[in-house]
């Protein structure tokens, strides 16, 4: 798993953790078969909670691997 922050066509970003080991395997994904990305957020909630998170493959405008 990596870290990763993903910049969305609505111009905002979130930090995510995804269970791929690097940008590569997730443009494998995301690219050739439009899988929906699925992870967790890096920041807890106000309850100390991580929300895990999908977000829809036509969203996403840019990724930038953190790890």
């Amino acid at each position: 798993m990596a870290n990763f922050e993903v910049f969305l066509t609505n111009h905002t970003s979130l930090k995510v953790e995804l269970h791929y080991r690097s940008l590569d395997d997730l443009s494998l994904d995301l690219m050739g078969k439009h899988r929906p990305l699925i992870g967790a957020l890096l920041q807890p909630g106000e309850d100390g909670l991580r929300r895990k998170i999908l977000i829809h493959p036509a969203k996403v405008a840019c990724v930038i691997e953190l790890d």
